[in-house]
């Protein structure tokens, strides 16, 4: 059995929010804190702090950058949150902030994912984001029931360095794979075009349709089909019905759909801090 099996495939669903910037690294960096501890912490880390309390620049439901969650993370922190009504694998499990906004089917055919349609009931248009909690949930528990003290915060860098790890685009994917490997998964932007919305299952490249914008995932592990075709392994945040049960595979290699220009992740070395760690 595989200790981080449970971190690595929790993915929430964004609703109808550009949250896809925070899902992303808050997914990567909740994989990378279970890696390190050796499964001893496996919850995972707020998308709702992540994305409606901007640590540098502006982040909520217009979207925002993949730097920042991270930079948060080094400087003050993530607290702890599962899903919409605290649903998902982790369920009530006493994390201080989940997801306020409800599980929403996105894009492609529908097959048998449940979830309503965007702008339809069930899944309503947001106009307003959510303003940033200051507490955690009612329903957390010791000890993840502190906003200010229930925080993990990700290793830092030296004074005056950043506390980002960027990994090269220009390798084919080298460095960023060793870094999975070691450490855990990494986030990532991409554009996406209008037959990715479609994709169901296979190695995705763009071949029709106009460019609908930037999208970041969370790249989970790499591989080689058996035709020799190379790719990512990814995980979206369109709910665990989209794709190949919410993740999708994309050519490696190529820098396809700019997927490789912007891949990062906390600082590799050094050590985490939070509950239950020194």
């Amino acid at each position: 059995m595989n200790p981080f099996s449970n971190i690595v495939s929790f993915f929430g669903s964004i609703n109808i929010s550009g949250c896809c910037f925070a899902f992303a690294p808050a997914g990567a960096a909740s994989d990378r804190l279970c890696i390190a501890t050796n499964a001893s912490v496996a919850v995972p880390l707020s998308a709702e702090e992540a994305c409606f309390c901007p640590y540098e620049f502006t982040g909520d439901c217009d979207g925002g950058y993949t730097t920042d969650p991270w930079l948060h993370l080094a400087g003050m922190g993530l607290v702890t949150g599962g899903q919409f009504n605290h649903s998902g694998m982790f369920g009530t499990d006493g994390l201080c902030s989940a997801y306020t906004l409800p599980h929403c089917h996105h894009h492609g055919p529908r097959g048998k994912d449940p979830y309503p349609s965007e702008n339809k009931k069930g899944c309503p248009s947001v106009d307003t984001s959510p303003k940033c909690p200051n507490k955690c949930d009612v329903t957390a528990k010791i000890p993840y029931n502190s906003w200010t003290k229930s925080r993990y915060k990700s290793p830092k860098k030296k004074k005056g360095q950043s506390n980002l790890q960027v990994y090269p685009s220009d390798d084919k994917g080298k460095t960023a794979m060793a870094s999975i490997l070691m450490y855990g998964s990494v986030s990532a932007t991409m554009d996406v075009y209008s037959d990715f919305e479609n994709y169901v299952s296979g190695i995705y490249h763009h071949v029709t349709g106009k460019n609908l914008g930037g999208h970041a995932v969370r790249v989970v592990g790499w591989g080689q089909d058996e035709k020799g075709m190379k790719y990512w392994k990814v995980a979206n945040s369109w709910n665990k019905y989209w794709g190949e049960k919410g993740y999708f595979r994309i050519l490696r290699g190529s820098n396809e759909c700019l997927i490789e220009d912007n891949m990062l992740s906390s600082w590799n070395d050094g050590a985490w801090s939070g509950p239950g760690l020194r």
